[in-house]
């Protein structure tokens, strides 16, 4: 976030899962900024939500985790809302390598 000089609200993390059974369910900071799953606390914090949850709404940077091609939430519908939610930066952490995007 300091190299980009981001500001936190400029960051969203989106997994397929809700906020409580994603990969970051254990974590309350990134890079030591509060993360949070409500809107209203969005600014000052990294908004983290799951896919659905964010549809319609943007970030600068979105953190696109949780992602596992085995994983019926993570279609290809799904990875298209939350790729189209990035204004500028998208990155993408999946669980295990393969041809994800290509299906």
């Amino acid at each position: 976030m300091n190299e980009q000089h981001l500001a936190p609200d400029q960051l969203a993390v989106l997994t397929p899962h809700s906020p409580k059974h994603s990969l970051l369910r254990a974590e309350t900071q990134l890079a030591g900024i509060p993360l949070t799953s409500e809107h209203s606390q969005w600014p000052g914090h990294i908004f983290h939500s799951s896919i659905g949850r964010f549809k319609g709404l943007e970030a600068d940077v979105v953190l696109f985790a949780d992602c596992d091609s085995s994983d019926p939430r993570c279609d290809r519908t799904a990875r298209y809302i939350a790729a189209s939610r990035a204004r500028h930066q998208l990155i993408v952490l999946e669980k295990r390598p393969g041809s994800f995007w290509a299906d």
